[in-house]
């Protein structure tokens, strides 16, 4: 095989989650949940070698998945994702032992995805770079981030300057 062919692999994971966005001016601004469907697929070579346990593969899934598990699904999974000033905050003083995740951002589809875009992207190896991540909130309705179409390379201009205030 020749060198330079770049593969793209994606991997699939579903987690279920409730969210609510304080200030939108329709019904999504109270608790309601969704079964998320997140598609990560990122790019690089096929390993080569015949020696190799990995020879032909972009990146092993169970590796991509274990980050995913790790980094996303056991933090979101079945949780309440709300801004951290929202009128819910009280639900979270109260119920301690509720998976209630407080976040610097309005929790809406596009910011989660842009959240975990900023989560996995630096556990990556080194020769394996995020492509896309693609979030489906309902079986009509997602949000897409894309590599190529970022200007910087670094991190996500967005989410992560909300975490500095």
């Amino acid at each position: 095989m020749a060198k330079n062919n770049r593969i793209r692999v994606t991997k699939e994971f579903t987690l279920d989650m409730a969210h609510a966005l304080d200030h939108y001016d329709g019904k999504c601004r109270h608790i309601h949940g969704h079964t998320f469907q997140l598609s990560i697929t990122v790019i690089g070579h096929p390993e080569a070698g015949t020696d190799n346990p990995k020879s032909g593969m972009v990146m092993d899934f169970s590796i991509l998945k274990n980050i995913i598990q790790k980094e996303i699904i056991t933090t979101f999974d079945h949780s309440l994702v709300i801004h951290k000033d929202s009128p819910y905050k009280i639900i979270a003083s109260e119920i301690s032992h509720e998976r209630i995740i407080p976040v610097p951002y309005s929790p809406t589809c596009e910011n989660i995805l842009l959240d975990f875009v900023n989560r996995v992207s630096p556990l990556l190896p080194e020769y394996i770079k995020l492509h896309s991540m693609k979030l489906r909130e309902t079986p009509t309705s997602y949000a897409e981030w894309y590599a190529n179409d970022q200007l910087q390379t670094a991190a996500v201009p967005g989410v992560m300057d909300q975490y500095s205030n």
